[in-house]
């Protein structure tokens, strides 16, 4: 049995060919083998394979780049995107590119089942408990989340710093009279809200993305009441998938955005499916190890956390229980959803 991989044969082809800025093969392959560390595949056929056979891909990816190098001349083109703005604005840009993508079927309705799955499956009294929350989607993107909330609490606010996700979802609350939800724009390091003020607070995927997660986690205990609730979702560390998606965000930062957004729409990408690009070119990653981030709700001031195992079938944490054998290996610790109590 194959226990260990070796993904230097990609990234040695790759980045010859990044060097030949002949982009679009290690665009190609890096989709490849990125989605076959997944569990599943949500949106094609290709199921979970062995680790020997992920090997075999990973090396199939190397002598296809290798091949489309040998076999094409390159135009010159030494157009190179100016990315040295502010980082706020970065990550606000990327992902109002990947929200403005989505339909409205994957908005108002994959995050529903998504939401049930994970959030409300994790506790059975939840439901009931926001039914009169005042609730805070902290870092909402275009809404996804806060509009699924809204069919079960009180009132939803969404905060989000990208402009653009924010105009998305005030135009779809206003176009589906979703009385009960509003959106705010600012930074999450800046919020504009009373401590003490909201029952319940979202935060799904967003502080691994600033440069202060553990702030963050500060910010939401300082705006909980007293006894609220908090759903946070941070990535984790480790193992085969993590570290790939390392060296991949080493490669990407050579490849032009654009070049690899028309690339993956060329080989029929969903529009709901960010996840390459959202790795592959947000500006701030932050890996975490449940240890540390355990250690900083103790001493953020929470009395309870619980960690909820995820019932989506390509989450990571719920591949780590259902595979004993080699879960360790392919996701390291998987990924932290945890619910807090302050």
């Amino acid at each position: 049995m194959c226990l260990k991989l070796d993904f230097d044969p990609f990234f040695r082809e790759a980045e010859k060919c990044v060097k030949s800025k002949i982009y679009w093969p290690a665009v190609i392959g890096a989709h490849e083998i990125f989605r076959r560390l997944y569990p599943c595949e949500p949106f094609s056929s290709v199921k979970r394979v062995t680790l020997a056979q992920l090997q075999k891909i990973i090396n199939e990816q190397a002598k296809f780049i290798k091949q489309c190098v040998a076999a094409v001349e390159p135009y010159k083109n030494s157009r190179i995107k100016d990315t040295r703005y502010k980082l706020e604005r970065r990550t606000s840009e990327l992902y109002g590119s990947q929200w403005l993508r989505y339909d409205f079927k994957g908005l108002l309705t994959d995050s529903v089942e998504q939401l049930k799955k994970r959030l409300l499956a994790s506790d059975e009294s939840l439901a009931h408990y926001l039914e009169n929350s005042n609730v805070l989607d902290l870092g909402c993107g275009s809404g996804r989340y806060s509009f699924a909330l809204s069919k079960y609490c009180r009132k939803v606010i969404g905060y989000d710093y990208g402009i653009d996700g924010i105009r998305q979802a005030s135009f779809i609350a206003d176009k589906f009279s979703m009385k009960n939800v509003s959106f705010v724009r600012g930074n999450i390091f800046e919020i504009p809200f009373e401590n003490c003020l909201f029952d319940f607070i979202f935060c799904n995927g967003v502080l691994h993305h600033t440069c202060n997660w553990k702030s963050g986690i500060f910010q939401i205990f300082n705006l909980l009441r007293k006894g609220g609730k908090a759903w946070i979702y941070l990535y984790g560390t480790g193992g085969l998938f993590w570290n790939f998606r390392k060296r991949a965000r080493r490669l990407f930062r050579k490849i032009p955005s654009d070049i690899a957004q028309n690339t993956l729409d060329a080989i029929g990408l969903p529009k709901n499916r960010y996840i390459f690009m959202d790795t592959w070119y947000v500006p701030v990653e932050t890996q975490i190890s449940r240890f540390e981030l355990e250690k900083t709700f103790r001493n953020t001031g929470f009395s309870e956390w619980k960690k909820i195992i995820g019932h989506c079938d390509f989450d990571l944490d719920r591949a780590l229980l259902e595979d004993r054998r080699e879960g360790k290996i392919r996701y390291g610790e998987g990924e932290h959803r945890y619910l807090l109590v302050k």
